[in-house]
């Protein structure tokens, strides 16, 4: 293959020969180097040449681009037959050419080389540290492993270093830092610097020690040296060393010897970092060293003190003491004064103490004992310590007081309570106070008001420890105190004890109790027989109560309770009501039934009418009564639901759902619906009302009422490019705007509402707007219940804006039902597929409050209330408007947010954790059932 580059260089080589440089040229005589040769290295080329003979130097030229002329190059001149060219840029290529130079005259230059600087990457090269010793829990300075060779990319060592401490990256070597946690003999590790051409490996020894106890200080005393020193961190315990001759020099392992050869001794399992060394002798200098230890590991030992225990007098320095109440002729133990300075030799107090106390010396400091035999109000005293240096005083105060009265007894009695207690020392009188409520709490002073205001009292001038205390009310419990008195002084009160008076014990008297219908499966809120006699200890019952119920033994009679869980027609049960002295019987009558069902709901169809109602616990069927009249007149006694107009029964229904066909359109029907289990049939439910009728023209028109001039924009009316193909043109909207379009109340364009009160009334006055904050009245036309859709046959609720929203509707209390802010997670009561037995995903209940509140309340005269269906939310919605596409003349108090979605009664069905919904800019679409939207009931009329 042809070789272009060598050709080129030959080429050149002739031409710049020919050419010649500035100084030289062909005819110069020089020679051109030969055998150039170029070596790339680390942002530098390394050159040499062959030597020319009969030169002084030579000229070096260099350029990132080939080199064609010498004109404008760098140029570095050499006397020498090699040159390093620095400061270049690695990874880029650089061309050269050296040329001969003899005084003036420069020669042709050599041929043309290149080289491409690079970084050359050499393995690390790491050295060994000498010996760390570490202390137990002190942070280290890292060290650093000397790299003089390339730069480390990570590094590891071959063992666990101490716990603590790690090998890191740094400055492309490796060092060890942390802060050692565990103690550890002398290790040696092998640490490795790694990079892409290699690694190495160094050494270091570590070792981690206690520290030596710093800041050791020794306080001479009579006969013994106290120390004190720094805790050493990770340190269990400490040993002390001391001895008559210095410890300078001496090895930790000769420590323990040079202190028991030399006067002194080891003191072991010391906790604290301080220790009273004792029974040494005054004035001779002792030495001392500390070490710390943690389990079999010993540190090294402190710096060494020296001290010289010498007998120091101080005068005595006492504490005050805190108040002492005492109780008189009680004999106290003895409570002395601390002393924290030189012993005492004499004490004395400043002014008399309570007669039978003293102030006495001992052991070497002072302390007040005795019997005190006088009352006496608080009163401070100063007591003094004194020996031959000087004195210290300190006080306490004393009060004497009466005792209090001890094991006070309640006896209960016909209409009184007997009192006793034991005597009190000193005591000349007692005072008795009784309350209906306790004295737990109430102060000295309040003791006499807390008994008058609770029908109770104070008794007086008592001078036995003793007292019945009578007129009172049996079977009421009392509370009594008793305080001692002398003179003008009361004592504190006794301990609390309560009696109730009571009458002499009679058989009990228990009366019939009506009769209970209770309902199956539901807890019983619990009825209990009526006692006139005495206290009942026991019940039992003739014959075995409805399974479920039990009787039993309650606040001195007999009661039932429970939860029954069979049904039972009505039978009578006795009751016995037992004490020791006799019995007594009454008779309850009781059945259980079936629950009537509740929530009944009727939907009218065409010629047709569905029902829904909640389940009843326990019922295996249902029955569905309807007839063209109401049954209030037969309630009763519903099997004469044929003497009925058009009266009806269904049987054998297994769900809690029936749709009844072949009605007639126009007719209102009445329907009432009971549960059924074998023989058992519950009383009625709720009568509703539905008239069948052929379904109305759910949509109504879309509200838009002007006409698109593409391509430029809307008009402001029916007005545009083919007019007669556009929406406005058609329609309820199009005959409204044409004047022909006959209504029943107001709205925009084909729209037909009308507002309703509370009760269903049409409100007289329609086009006042809503007052905010609940301030309206119907009377003004500024409040409404709910929107009639004369045109759909649909009334709508009406959400309001007064109080405060319910924050938490996934809990079983709701307030504030119809608020614009409550919302919801979808599925809850009238959902879709709620009743369902392959019902697909998440059903959550939020909104039931909302349904069986607004039908319980018979909103705006109807309790068939539900969620709407997509269809019919789309119904309500005015697409010539925007956020919210609704006639807030009819449908106010929207919240100002961006999104404000209702949800409809419709899943999705490929999809079972969303639902449909409408957000009220006219779109529809489909979100996650847990998410918390907003709800607009509806019902059909």
């Amino acid at each position: 293959m042809f070789n272009f580059l060598k050709y080129f260089l030959i080429v050149l080589t002739l031409v710049l020969q020919s050419c010649g440089s500035s100084g030289g040229g062909s005819g110069s005589g020089l020679t051109q180097p030969t055998n150039l040769n170029a070596v790339a290295g680390d942002k530098l080329v390394n050159l040499s040449w062959n030597k020319v003979s009969g030169v002084d130097s030579y000229n070096v030229y260099h350029s990132t681009s080939n080199i064609t002329s010498l004109s404008g190059l760098s140029k570095i001149n050499t006397n020498t037959l090699a040159k390093t060219i620095l400061n270049l840029t690695n990874n880029t290529k650089y061309y050269f050419v050296v040329t001969a130079v003899k005084g003036d005259t420069e020669g042709a230059p050599s041929a043309v080389v290149d080289a491409t600087p690079i970084v050359v990457l050499h393995k690390p090269l790491i050295t060994n540290l000498p010996a760390k010793h570490l202390i137990l829990n002190s942070s280290i300075t890292a060290f650093a492993f000397n790299n003089t060779g390339g730069t480390a990319t990570s590094c590891n060592v071959l063992s666990s270093l101490p716990n603590g401490l790690s090998v890191t990256l740094a400055n492309g070597s490796c060092q060890i830092s942390g802060t050692p946690t565990t103690l550890q003999n002398t290790t040696t590790y092998t640490i490795t610097a790694t990079n892409a051409a290699g690694d190495d490996t160094a050494t270091i020894s570590i070792s981690v020690d206690l520290d030596t106890p710093k800041n050791l200080i020794a306080t001479e005393d009579n006969a013994s040296v106290g120390l004190t020193w720094d805790a050493v961190s990770g340190a269990t315990g400490y040993q002390v060393y001391y001895a008559k001759q210095s410890f300078d020099g001496i090895s930790n392992d000769n420590l323990s010897s040079h202190a028991s050869s030399n006067g002194g001794s080891l003191l072991q399992n010391i906790t604290d970092n301080n220790k009273t060394v004792t029974n040494l002798t005054n004035n001779t200098r002792y030495y001392f060293v500390v070490t710390a230890v943690k389990g079999d590991t010993e540190g090294a030992p402190s710096a060494v003190v020296d001290a010289t225990p010498i007998v120091v007098l101080h005068k005595p320095l006492i504490a005050n003491l805190p108040a002492k109440h005492l109780i008189l002729n009680s004999s106290i133990t003895a409570f002395a004064f601390n002393n924290t300075g030189g012993t005492a030799t004499s004490c004395n107090a400043l002014s008399s103490l309570p007669n039978g106390l003293s102030v006495t010396l001992a052991n070497g400091s002072c302390q007040i004992s005795g019997t005190p035999t006088t009352l006496q109000n608080t009163t401070t005293y100063t007591i003094t310590a004194v020996n031959a240096i000087g004195n210290d005083t300190a006080t306490i105060s004393i009060s004497v007081d009466l005792d209090t009265p001890k094991n006070l007894t309640a006896t209960e009695g016909n209409a009184s309570v007997g009192l006793t207690w034991d005597a009190v020392s000193g005591a000349t009188g007692y005072q008795v106070y009784y309350a209906k409520q306790s004295f737990d709490g109430i102060s000295n002073d309040n003791l006499s008001s807390h008994a008058s205001s609770n029908g109770g009292s104070l008794l007086q001038n008592i001078t036995d420890n003793n007292k019945t205390v009578t007129n009172l009310t049996n079977n009421t419990r009392y509370y009594f105190v008793v305080t001692a008195v002398k003179g003008d002084t009361e004592g504190a009160p006794s301990a609390v004890v309560d009696a109730t008076p009571i009458v002499v014990l009679h058989k009990p008297l228990i009366a019939n109790l009506p009769a209970k219908h209770l309902i199956l499966n539901s807890s019983i809120t619990a009825f209990a027989f009526n006692n006139t006699g005495g206290t009942a200890t026991s019940c039992n019952v003739f014959g075995s109560l409805p399974n479920g119920l039990s009787v039993t033994l309650a606040n001195g009679s007999c009661q039932i309770s429970g939860t029954p869980t069979t049904l039972r027609n009505t039978t009578t049960y006795t009751i016995a009501a037992v004490n020791a002295i006799g019995d007594d019987t009454a008779t309850i009558s009781i059945s259980v039934d079936l629950d009537m069902p509740k929530n009944l709901i009727a939907t009218k169809g065409n010629i047709s009418v569905n029902l829904t109602w909640d389940a009843v616990s326990g019922a295996i069927g249902y029955q569905v009564y309807y007839a063209k009249q109401s049954f209030s007149g037969i309630s009763d006694n519903l099997s004469n639901y044929a003497s009925l107009n058009g009266g009806s029964l269904l049987q054998n229904i297994t769900d809690n759902n029936k749709t009844i066909a072949n009605l007639t359109n126009g007719t209102k029907y009445y329907f009432v619906v009971t549960a059924t289990k074998n023989t058992f049939e519950s009383s009625g439910s709720d009568e509703v009302t539905a008239t069948p009728q052929i379904p109305i023209k759910m949509l109504n028109d879309t509200g838009i009422t002007l006409g698109g001039d593409y391509p430029s924009s809307n008009n402001s009316t029916c007005t545009g490019v083919e007019i007669s193909a556009q929406d406005c043109s058609h329609g309820r909207d199009a005959r409204a705007a044409a004047g022909t379009l006959t209504k029943v109340g107001g709205g925009k364009a084909g729209f037909d509402f009308t507002k309703l009160g509370s009760t269903g009334n049409v409100l007289a006055i329609q086009n006042v707007t809503w007052a905010a904050g609940g301030a309206g009245t119907e009377s003004a036309g500024t409040k409404w219940s709910c929107v009639k859709d004369n045109y759909t046959g649909l009334v709508w609720e009406v959400k309001t804006d007064d109080g405060s929203k319910d924050d938490d509707t996934t809990d079983n209390t709701h307030t504030n039902i119809h608020h614009k802010g409550n919302h919801y997670r979808w599925g809850g009561k009238t959902a879709s597929g709620r009743n369902h037995a392959d019902k697909r995903g998440t059903y959550y209940n939020d909104w039931t409050g909302l349904v069986d509140g607004t039908n319980t309340e018979n909103l705006c005269g109807g309790n068939n209330w539900r969620v709407p269906t997509l269809e019919e939310l789309h119904s309500i919605a005015d697409l010539s408007t925007v956020k919210p596409a609704i006639d807030t003349h009819y449908f106010p108090n929207f919240l100002s947010t961006a999104t404000y979605y209702f949800w409809s009664t419709s899943p999705i069905v490929n999809n079972p954790g969303y639902a449909w919904r409408l957000d009220h800019d006219g779109s529809d679409d489909d979100g996650g059932r847990d998410r918390n939207n907003y709800v607009r009931l509806v019902r059909s009329e």
